[in-house]
């Protein structure tokens, strides 16, 4: 595993802002600092473009170790975003699932829990997946800015209700400009990730700072 844990994120909940962490590699960060698009596919909650953001800094970290893995020498980096919780509810029309229960695996209530699963079944495989049943819980969600909910451990096995929910690692789907541009305003910092055996140097630096050197300009 390229990246090590960068601990626990906060304890204590905050009921001002929800802080978001994306997962890329250093290869990437030039081009998102020009502006955020969604390229996502195929996701858990848009089978269209989305740019996807999540609560848990270790999933975060998970996606930083593959993208870096599969760019070679890439070095993994976190984004941080920090948004105000009244703002997101003004500006950004969000559906949230509840949060999976760390025992059963599951959502509260069976209901819901099937249209999660449903709604995943048909993002990720919208050609394949029950049109008739599939399409339409698609439709419910379609004109939502973003969708938060659990994160779909072994996306590839979506046969036969093998869907795993860890309880903790929820994903928050940004699918139209309106979101993506409100999730911009809010971008906090990066975090490099850099090799230095046995472990890592952890430099965090601030996105206005990386701004300037990337334009030669000063503070």
């Amino acid at each position: 595993m390229l990246c090590t844990a960068l601990g626990d994120t906060d304890k204590t909940p905050d009921t001002t802002y929800y802080t978001y962490y994306h997962g890329t590699d250093a290869n990437c960060v030039e081009s998102l600092l020009q502006g955020i698009e969604g390229k996502t596919l195929f996701g858990d909650f848009a089978s269209g473009p989305a740019f996807y953001v999540t609560s848990d800094i270790n999933l975060a970290m998970k996606f930083a170790d593959k993208k870096a893995a599969a760019s070679g020498s890439a070095v993994p980096v976190i984004l941080t975003f920090r948004v105000d919780k009244t703002k997101q509810a003004e500006q950004m029309n969000t559906f949230r699932f509840p949060r999976a229960n760390k025992n059963t695996k599951k959502i509260p209530t069976e209901a819901t829990h099937l249209k999660w699963e449903s709604l995943v079944h048909y993002c990720r495989n919208p050609r394949y997946y029950s049109r008739q049943i599939g399409y339409a819980i698609f439709l419910e969600y379609e004109n939502y800015d973003a969708i938060f909910g659990p994160h779909c451990a072994l996306p590839h096995r979506q046969v036969n209700n093998m869907i795993q929910l860890p309880a903790t690692q929820d994903q928050l789907a940004c699918k139209t400009e309106r979101s993506i541009y409100f999730l911009e305003q809010n971008w906090q910092s990066i975090t490099y990730l850099v090799r230095n055996a046995p472990d890592y140097d952890r430099e965090r630096s601030n996105v206005a700072a990386i701004m300037r050197a990337m334009m030669g300009t000063s503070p």
